[in-house]
């Protein structure tokens, strides 16, 4: 028997009408083969050990939802908030008074926006399927997304930090059950809407050395091989041009260099991957990232977690790896000045807040915070305010 928690209030002008034509109904166990009402099996399961809720309830797939297995860990996630979605619109409201139903239809559309974006917490911690209320990343769960995004970020973070790893029955934070009530959810849709994380696996990134030599602080390698003729300007590694890992990385006097030797500012980067979407949302034993080559990713692996290789030995390396995002196959139709302001997407197991690094683990952190980017964020700083004098302007790529 799930306990009652509460939710958030926040005033919204639209009701959701998205998906409202196919239905769930009542509970049924699943089976490892198609159930007499014909639910496919491989795909219930997966949404079973995603969210144990599934079991004590019938799916219809309708005509726009795949119902063979699905491999990938961002696309299992994204099809479980479309069910999930799909069955709350077509939920009966008329128990909630005309506020209630305002609330719900707001969080419907800003779960169906988390949902689009495909940007979910990473499961860093332990084997198999998890709960992660907020990774060590920033990024929230479907419910704590919801919390925040509907002004009560406050109460997301004391929630992360009392059940960071707990199922939705098991939270007792003060102020949830609250939010629940004003939500216009009941507890149960709750506890239906929030995913397992499966454990993150390993990953190694590998740049060609004169890059890897700029992310990590020295460009002299690229300088001389720009100077003896073994790199061109135009040259791309990853789809991305000389121009835009220097504005990445904060180092002026290379942009500077480059600009005197004719680089066009203006140059976009293109997806480094032929099919950038699977390095997105698969793990892979090695993704490498060539010059005048697409990426390449090899193989699954399926043992240890986060991403390694030289660039993620330093937070330096980690924080401009993190913004090239090669290990998502890139960002095409982005400019240098989008990579000198471009904000880090977690790629790897460590990342920064507030300046300070955090590893995965549940110590304290110490109460003296050093922030190891400083000079690097003013060298960015630099960097984007140069491009912007010489009428640089970013562009208006989607950048996800």
């Amino acid at each position: 028997m799930l306990l009652r928690r509460p939710l958030l209030r926040f005033i919204s002008t639209t009701f959701l009408a998205l998906f409202a034509t196919s239905g769930f109904s009542s509970a049924q166990s699943p089976s490892e083969s198609d159930s007499p009402t014909g639910r496919p099996a491989t795909l219930f399961n997966q949404l079973c050990e995603l969210n144990e809720n599934w079991r004590e309830r019938e799916i219809s797939f309708g005509d726009t939802i795949s119902t063979a297995k699905v491999d990938d860990e961002v696309r299992l996630i994204q099809t479980h908030l479309r069910l999930v979605h799909r069955q709350l619109s077509d939920a009966s409201v008329d128990h909630l008074d005309d506020s209630l139903r305002i609330r719900r239809a707001a969080l419907l559309d800003t779960l169906y926006a988390y949902m689009e974006e495909g940007q979910f917490p990473q499961n860093v911690f332990v084997s198999g399927r998890r709960p992660v209320f907020i990774d060590p990343w920033g990024v929230h769960c479907a419910v704590g997304h919801l919390i925040a995004a509907s002004g009560h970020p406050r109460l997301a973070k004391r929630i992360n930090d009392e059940h960071q790893l707990c199922y939705l029955r098991d939270i007792t934070t003060a102020g949830l059950e609250n939010w629940q009530q004003r939500s216009g959810f009941s507890f149960e849709e709750l506890a239906l809407i929030q995913p397992s994380y499966h454990f993150r696996l390993r990953t190694r990134l590998n740049y060609p050395e004169d890059i890897e030599s700029l992310i990590l602080g020295d460009s002299s390698k690229l300088i001389a091989a720009l100077e003896n003729g073994e790199r061109d300007l135009d040259d791309r590694c990853g789809g991305k041009t000389i121009l835009h890992f220097a504005a990445a990385a904060g180092d002026l006097k290379l942009v500077k260099l480059l600009f005197e030797k004719g680089a066009n500012l203006n140059a976009l980067s293109r997806s480094g991957l032929e099919h950038a979407d699977t390095a997105t949302k698969q793990m892979y034993r090695q993704i490498k990232v060539q010059w005048g080559h697409p990426t390449t990713a090899i193989g699954p692996n399926n043992t240890g977690y986060g991403v390694t290789g030289a660039v993620f030995n330093s937070v330096h390396g980690r924080f401009i790896a993190d913004v090239l995002s090669d290990v998502r196959g890139g960002v095409a139709g982005l400019n240098a000045l989008d990579y000198a302001m471009r904000a880090p997407v977690p790629s790897g197991l460590h990342y920064r807040t507030n300046g300070s690094v955090i590893g995965v683990g549940f110590g304290k952190h110490p109460s003296q915070r050093v922030d190891p980017l400083k000079d690097l964020k003013q060298n960015r700083a630099a960097v984007a305010a140069w491009l912007q004098s010489q009428g640089l302007t970013k562009t208006k790529a989607v950048d996800h």
